[in-house]
């Protein structure tokens, strides 16, 4: 089945192939199962916006989430502007672009962010269970220095809903060099896939009830 689209990415695109290039190509690329949302993540979007307009617009959370407002009040306080989800667009030369544009090569998008000088805070609500690792703010954070040539530090946090921790990592301007050496070679094996197309299975925890590639050998193992 041929796939004509330019090569573009995001951080879920790029670890969804990764978990399992079968199932990205089949939801992502050839477009063959199409996107429904699930109650979680409906959810996840009902928490994002009330933490958005609390941070945002001081509106108090609803009763129901009232239980995080020690966090946003700590954020809320922190110094500097706060602003509202940011979309950030790379083109292939890490240049800034816009999210439609042609020349879009790679998409992020920050959920809060607070710019104090040559500082910026980021911060990525989770709703879901609690995960390892840094790589998605690492990437949040080589993004928007591209945009924002004048941020030369910052500090990237997740909120994790759940057990309502905040694991943190604090970044210096040379870092991000050291950010994209990292990830292109992991962009590139998603890149060379698509080119050949050539997509194989790989068996992982959503196999037996999540997947819903049925053509698959190890749906449902």
């Amino acid at each position: 089945m041929a796939y004509q689209k330019p090569f573009a990415w995001s951080y879920s695109a790029l670890t969804g192939f990764e978990l399992c290039p079968k199932k990205h190509a089949a939801e992502k690329v050839y477009k063959q199962i199409p996107y429904e949302q699930n109650e979680a993540a409906k959810y996840g979007e009902t928490v994002h916006k009330h933490f958005e307009n609390r941070l945002l617009k001081a509106t108090p959370l609803p009763l129901d989430l009232r239980h995080h407002e020690p966090v946003m009040l700590k954020l809320y306080d922190a110094p500097g502007e706060g602003l509202p989800e940011q979309r950030l667009t790379l083109t292939r030369d890490l240049q800034p672009t816009g999210w439609f544009d042609d020349d879009a090569w790679c998409r992020g998008i920050v959920d809060y962010t607070k710019i104090n000088g040559g500082s910026a805070l980021i911060v990525d609500h989770k709703t879901g269970r609690m995960q390892d690792g840094f790589d998605q703010l690492d990437l949040m954070y080589a993004m928007m220095t591209a945009h924002m040539p004048e941020i030369l530090s910052g500090r990237g946090a997740f909120y994790w809903t759940k057990t309502k921790r905040m694991p943190n990592k604090k970044y210096i301007q040379s870092d991000v060099s050291t950010i994209w050496a990292a990830f292109l070679p992991r962009v590139k094996r998603m890149e060379e896939a698509q080119k050949k197309e050539d997509f194989p299975a790989k068996p992982n925890f959503l196999c037996k009830s999540y997947c819903k590639v049925t053509n698959c050998p190890y749906h449902g193992v």
